[in-house]
This record gives structure tokens, C-alpha cells and sequence, in this order.
């Protein structure tokens, strides 16, 4: 008994610190401008304040893991977005549009799942 206790928790914490691992770039199906990039990103989503290139997204999700945060511009349901702001974050996305000096990459939600109520 004590065996799968110890197991399920070694599993458990591999999933934890698989999840704390910097965003991972995959190869995906379907098309977007820079051949169907997609990214796995957790972090905080927050309302879009800067007017800078991003002004038609009104949401942004900004992963603080690693050295400096990376924000992405995100596309999706806006009442969901909405009713998550504040809220840590996993999303799975396509890449639309690229980083740029003045513009975060801009991403189209596939799937999101809710980590916790507050950003981290």
C-alpha cells in the first residue's frame, strides 16, 4: 500500500514540475502565418491597457516564469477571458502574429484551463 501512495505522489510531482517548466513551443495542425506554431503558456490574465499594436485584443495573459514575463495578446471567448481576469491560467494557442518592438505576439486560444483565483 505504501508503494502506490509513494508512486501516485512522485507522479503528481512530475506533473507539477513538468507544468513549471518555461512555455513550450509545439508543432501543430492548421494554418497560421508562421506555419502552425503553438504555444503553452501559464500565467495571469489580465485586461489589456496598452493601445500599442494590440488595441483590437482586450485581454493579455502575462507568464512570469523565466527571466522576464512574456505577454501574449489573446483571442478567444471575451466572457470567458472576461470572467477570468485575475485568475492563473493554462492556455494551449496558435500563433497569429509574432512579438514585434511594440506589440505582443498575439495568440488564438484553444483550449484554457483554470489553475487558481488569484495570479501568482
Amino acid at each position: 500500500m505504501r508503494i502506490g501512495i509513494w508512486s501516485r505522489l512522485f507522479v503528481t510531482a512530475g506533473c507539477v514540475a513538468a507544468a513549471a517548466v518555461a512555455p513550450v513551443t509545439l508543432r501543430g495542425q492548421g494554418a497560421s502565418p508562421d506555419g502552425g506554431r503553438k504555444i503553452i503558456a501559464i500565467g495571469c490574465i489580465e485586461r489589456n491597457v496598452s493601445s500599442a499594436g494590440t488595441s483590437a485584443t482586450k485581454f493579455v495573459l502575462v507568464d512570469r516564469r523565466g527571466e522576464a514575463p512574456t505577454t501574449y495578446a489573446l483571442i478567444g471567448d471575451e466572457k470567458e477571458l472576461d470572467f477570468h481576469v485575475g485568475h492563473t491560467v493554462e492556455v494551449v494557442a496558435s500563433v497569429v502574429t509574432l512579438a514585434s518592438a511594440d506589440a505582443p505576439m498575439t495568440v488564438k486560444i484553444e483550449s484554457l484551463v483554470y489553475l487558481a483565483q488569484r495570479c501568482v
